[in-house]
This record gives C-alpha cells, sequence and structure tokens, in this order.
C-alpha cells in the first residue's frame, strides 16, 4: 500500500509541475517586469519661500496596486547669473517614502533652488 500512494504521489507531482512552473513563471516575470514609475503620477508643482530658501514643492499620486517604498521626482533647473553671463542647468530632487495604493503625498525638494530658476520637470523614479 505504501508503495502505491508513493506511485500516486509522483505520478501527481509530474501531472501539476507545468501548470505549477507556468503559474510561479508568470508571477516572478510580472513582479520582476513591473515598473512603480509608470504608475507614479504627478499631480503639479511650483516654488515655495520656505525658512529662507526657494523650494519645489508638489504631489504626487501612487496608482499602482501597491505601497511604493521609495519614489524620486526629477526636476531639470535652469538658472542665470546676469544679464551677460551663460545659463547654467542643474537638477533638483524631491523624495516620497512609503506612499500607499491610491495615497496622494506632497514633497519638497532637497535643497533650495535660486528664485530666477526655470524648473521643468524631467521625471519620477520609483521602486
Amino acid at each position: 500500500m505504501k508503495i502505491m500512494g508513493g506511485l500516486l504521489v509522483i505520478v501527481a507531482f509530474f501531472a501539476l509541475r507545468p501548470v505549477l512552473s507556468d503559474m510561479f513563471s508568470a508571477g516572478v516575470t510580472k513582479a520582476v517586469s513591473r515598473n512603480p514609475a509608470t504608475c507614479m503620477k504627478m499631480l503639479g508643482s511650483t516654488t515655495n519661500e520656505q525658512d529662507g530658501g526657494t523650494y519645489i514643492v508638489g504631489s504626487v499620486r501612487n496608482d499602482c496596486d501597491s505601497t511604493v517604498g521609495s519614489v524620486t521626482v526629477t526636476f531639470k533647473i535652469q538658472m542665470g547669473y546676469g544679464k551677460d553671463s551663460p545659463w547654467h542647468e542643474g537638477v533638483g530632487y524631491a523624495y516620497v517614502r512609503n506612499i500607499k495604493a491610491g495615497e496622494t503625498q506632497r514633497f519638497k525638494s532637497a535643497v533650495p533652488v535660486g528664485k530666477n530658476a526655470i524648473i521643468r520637470f524631467d521625471k519620477i523614479v520609483a521602486f
């Protein structure tokens, strides 16, 4: 009887193996290929005077179906220093942590930007 039970387990394993393998592969592929940045949405940004400096402020919304642990919002910043000075370009960053599915969070740039800077949204990086 033990031999018959063992054979039944082996036959069941080989019968279910392709189904379980396909389910596992599909789940892993979905988890690895999912890019949270594609479902993060910038709702708007502007500059605001705070603590004696000018910062980029705004908000992002998580349209993903799960929590996103880290979001970086990147801006291109152009600054000129005078009538005859060339414009210089830099990058500004703002960070949001642990934003739940469907949630909206405000951000503030990590460092102040110049008062007369021209600021353009560049991209969102999320993971």
